[in-house]
């Protein structure tokens, strides 16, 4: 087997032509509704006529300047102050850190639930720093350490990594790593246990969404942190503090007199939460207020002159369907899923028997989307279960095989079930026994003794539901085991 032909896939320029013709609703829909979009923008547009736009000019001439100056001196003095209230509150800035360990907690989560996700539950884990009940907590354990922690100083002695357990061998294993910044007498089991604590209040919580669980601490350490870093980080925040006084600095002095007194009465009159657009709030109120005491002369407006053309309603078409087009070719390449009955014999020469193919669009969308009649000229090629099972038949008759295992790639619907069932029996007349296997997702979902008691297989791909990386998996597997591959067949039902 190549595994690089596993890698390439093959397109039929004519299967995808109509295979997007089956879809001429979408494209109608698409098309007519960037159509309406296009030209009313385009509608809008005529009317902006160059008097309107003079007249706009005009008014905001004398005060444009003005404004832009004093929003960014008001800006860089709101991000300077929070930088100044950031480095004074730092939990760096107030403790001794130069003898300080680094205490390092592994938790261990165990999926009880084959069915549950492990990058759902470790993505969860990884945020566990965001639920308030965990960082009040720690900020309680860690406030017997240093003082005047709050939840955003935690976050300068505290990381968060989880992971999939590579040493357990055992996918359903992944683990949660905790580490702080104590100092180096603090006692590495009592914080152990106020972190567990913590951990199991977020678990109860998260339980209901990811699934059944366990998480439990397998090793706690402490060692001795490089202050180089610490004392790097100290400096990096001080220098951001200076680069951003620098910057208003800088720009406060190149404000004419009466602007500087505008920022300054803005700033002033603030609440003190520096909150940039209540200045900007407060700008506007002041500059409306130096608009009336100009008396500036108000112009006419030029008449409003619209138009509508037919070209932009024929650019606006062709461009939705011309997108929608792209966003179905998108989706028919970079979406890796078996959509031919020849797509394993193009990937690996395994004999193809043949493909059962029936309207399989069920819901209104999908009803819609896909025009029947299309659909049924476009897999005019495809043959009933028992015409595929009488070549499967005098197959096995040629290799003397009595008995094999009919192995689905992907989730069985209710019709393919029934063929299923139409199969095996059509088979147990002409003497030949058939098992099924069923593998909807992954190859590492089934255990490798499965595959070693597997002899003969005849490999059932769904249409649109086997994915690439199920096939070529199972395949791979199936391959390491010596498994005779009898061949496919296809159903897309």
């Amino acid at each position: 087997m190549n595994d690089t032909r596993f890698n390439e896939q093959e397109i039929d320029l004519l299967d995808l032509f109509w295979r997007l013709l089956e879809q001429w609703r979408g494209l109608l829909v698409a098309g007519l509704a960037f159509a309406v979009l296009f030209s009313a923008v385009m509608y809008v547009r005529s009317g902006n006529t160059a008097a309107a736009e003079i007249a706009e000019v005009t008014e905001e001439t004398s005060t444009e300047d003005k404004y832009q100056q004093a929003c960014t001196a008001l800006s860089q003095y709101a991000s300077y102050m929070l930088a100044k209230d950031t480095y004074s509150n730092s939990i760096l800035n107030k403790n001794n850190f130069n003898d300080c360990n680094q205490v390092a907690c592994t938790y261990q989560i165990h999926l009880e639930d084959s069915e549950t996700d492990m990058y759902t539950v470790t993505s969860l884990y990884s945020i566990i720093a965001s639920d308030s009940a965990f960082t009040d907590t720690m900020v309680n354990a860690a406030s017997k350490y240093w003082e005047g922690v709050n939840q955003n100083s935690l976050y300068e002695i505290m990381t968060i990594a989880t992971s999939q357990d590579t040493f357990s061998n055992d996918p359903r294993n992944g683990l949660l790593s905790v580490n702080f910044k104590l100092p180096a007498d603090a006692d590495v089991k009592e914080w152990q246990s106020a972190l567990t604590t913590a951990i199991n209040a977020y678990h109860t919580k998260v339980s209901s969404i990811s699934g059944s669980h366990s998480v439990k601490p397998i090793v706690a350490n402490s060692k001795k942190i490089d202050n180089t870093a610490l004392t790097k980080q100290q400096n990096d925040n001080y220098s951001a503090l200076i680069t951003a006084k620098n910057t208003y600095d800088k720009t406060f002095t190149g404000l004419g007199k009466d602007d500087q007194a505008l920022v300054e009465q803005i700033i002033s009159e603030g609440d003190g939460s520096y909150d940039i657009e209540d200045y900007i709030g407060s700008l506007d109120k002041k500059l409306e207020e130096l608009k009336s005491q100009a008396a500036v002369e108000a112009t006419e407006p030029a008449p409003v002159q619209r138009s509508f053309s037919v070209k932009y309603f024929a650019l606006g078409f062709i461009l939705g369907a011309f997108l929608y087009a792209c966003a179905y070719f998108v989706f028919f390449v970079f979406i890796r899923l078996v959509r031919g009955e020849n797509d394993l014999y193009n990937a690996a020469g395994t004999r193809n028997f043949g493909g059962v193919y029936e309207y399989p669009f069920t819901t209104t969308l999908g009803r819609f989307l896909h025009d029947s009649k299309i659909y049924k000229f476009r897999t005019k090629k495809g043959k009933d279960i028992a015409t595929i099972s009488d070549d499967i038949i005098s197959k096995l008759a040629f290799t003397g095989v009595k008995e094999f295992t009919i192995v689905s790639l992907g989730k069985l619907s209710d019709r393919a079930h029934i063929l299923s069932d139409e199969q095996i029996s059509y088979l147990k007349e002409h003497s030949i026994t058939a098992k099924t296997l069923n593998i909807p997702d992954s190859a590492e979902d089934v255990r490798d003794s499965v595959f070693a008691d597997l002899d003969n297989v005849l490999i059932e791909l769904l249409g649109s539901r086997t994915k690439w990386t199920n096939l070529h998996g199972v395949y791979s597997k199936m391959k390491e085991y010596d498994v005779n591959v009898i061949g496919s067949e296809y159903l897309e039902v």
